[in-house]
């Protein structure tokens, strides 16, 4: 018998997680350092990206959701091959 479980209750803390480690990963690109006129003159094209950080952000949310999707199919395809396995165990 195959048992349902609740749908989110693995992917809403492990999107959590991974919103997280994106939304920390990306603050030190937001603001940008404590440097000298000089310094800032020398990497002129650096902060070109800066105004696309939330398409980089969505983007790998974007992924992260993908992978908790294709993870949980593979669960999902496991516990029916088990089942079917057990099955057929118990009529053989």
């Amino acid at each position: 018998m195959i048992m349902r479980t609740r749908p989110f209750a693995l992917v809403l803390p492990t999107l959590g997680v991974a919103l997280a480690a994106l939304v920390l990963a990306g603050l030190p690109g937001l603001f940008p350092p404590w440097e000298t006129a000089a310094a800032a003159q020398e990497e002129a094209g650096r902060g070109a990206l800066r105004p696309y950080v939330h398409v980089f952000v969505a983007y790998g949310i974007a992924w992260v959701l993908i992978l908790v999707w294709v993870w949980r199919i593979a669960r999902g395809l496991k516990r029916v091959q088990d089942a079917r396995a057990r099955d057929q165990q118990t009529l053989a």
